[in-house]
């Protein structure tokens, strides 16, 4: 499932997934490359600092190979640096999506159907809020951020989809 994001200044589009990203499961320990181009820099220099000391790592083994205790050592190192790798990569790559979207969504850009069913799974996927509750005093409700339809005003769990409304009740 995707979802498109629009940025309202230029018009451009963005298509981005929700869930799993292959792209950052076998790439990301390419010295952080598609992270920086998701302009997840943080994130990307993390895992270009782990690339450097993987480099140094082999660099080491190689230095010391004739020393039997320390090529011990140095195995034991290397298999949890990778397994700790693997673990992080696994991280990103499950959360990846969601934390370009929210890059994208704290740098202005918008749901371009923010109404849809696409984009209602997203928010509720990555637990976010709409930024405002309409309400109707007219009617006594409102609409739950999540899901879109309408809730008696003084909900606090959403009839619809089950969402906690309790923290929209200061708004």
């Amino acid at each position: 499932m995707y979802v498109t994001l629009k940025n309202p200044r230029t018009g451009e589009f963005k298509q981005i997934k929700v869930g799993w990203s292959w792209v950052l499961f076998f790439f990301a320990g390419f010295w952080g490359i598609p992270l920086f181009l998701r302009r997840l820099n943080i994130w990307g220099g993390i895992f270009l600092l782990l690339s450097l000391v993987a480099t140094c790592q082999s660099w080491i083994a190689n230095f010391f190979a004739g020393d039997e205790d320390t090529a011990a050592l140095m195995g034991i190192g290397v298999f949890g640096f990778s397994v700790s790798y693997l673990i992080l990569t696994i991280y990103v790559a499950a959360t990846g999506n969601e934390l370009t979207a929210k890059n994208y969504l704290e740098s202005g850009w918008k749901f371009a159907a923010p109404d849809s069913a696409e984009a209602v799974e997203a928010r509720r996927r990555w637990r976010i809020r709409r930024v405002a509750v309409q309400s109707s005093a007219s009617e006594g409700t409102k609409k739950c951020p999540f899901c879109a339809e309408d809730v008696q005003a003084a909900a606090i769990k959403c009839k619809h989809c089950g969402s906690d409304l309790s923290e929209q009740q200061s708004v």
